[in-house]
């Protein structure tokens, strides 16, 4: 399989930008993460990055995919902490 990604994000007129993307892909499925930070939160200028990162550590994209394994990966990813 050959896939091609692109990804663009705009800070806009915040002084930092909490948006994140990522993928995985694998020989039978492929993960696209799109994580998008609560801006002026405690700890969001972290949040963002985390939450895209272990959903993306957590998926085996060798794996069939149901939706129980993907909630199961949001769900994981809902556990790390900084």
């Amino acid at each position: 399989m050959n896939i091609v990604t692109a990804s663009l994000s705009h800070t806009g007129t915040r002084a930092s930008n909490q948006d994140a993307v990522g993928e995985r892909i694998g020989r039978r499925a492929a993960c696209f993460v799109t994580c998008d930070g609560v801006a002026g939160q405690p700890g969001g200028d972290v949040a963002f990055w985390l939450a895209c990162n272990a959903i993306l550590s957590y998926f085996d994209g060798d794996k069939q995919l149901n939706a129980k394994y993907i909630r199961g990966c949001v769900n994981e990813a809902m556990l790390v902490r900084p």
